[in-house]
């Protein structure tokens, strides 16, 4: 049975409640590279930033091997040919 993505509930930013809920994109290990930020909060405006970022690096990676280590963010196929060095 497939885990369900990573969620949090974001709390109103005055009285009890929530504001909006995130999820991952889906689950899996991808999910644990996702950080949320949310700053610039203007009550009055009513508006904020957020901030969604998805960090991972890979090192020595040919470059096929690149659509499986950043599936969860990119969908990578070689062009006709293959793929070449530059």
């Amino acid at each position: 049975m497939a885990a369900d993505p990573a969620a949090a509930d974001i709390p109103k930013n005055t009285g009890a409640g929530t504001a909006f809920s995130l999820q991952a994109r889906a689950a899996g290990p991808g999910g644990a590279l996702t950080s949320i930020e949310i700053k610039d909060v203007d009550p009055v405006a009513g508006t904020f930033t957020l901030i969604a970022k998805w960090t991972k690096t890979a090192a020595a990676l040919a470059m096929t091997g690149l659509a499986a280590a950043f599936d969860y963010v990119a969908v990578i196929t070689a062009p006709t040919g293959g793929f070449r060095a530059c």
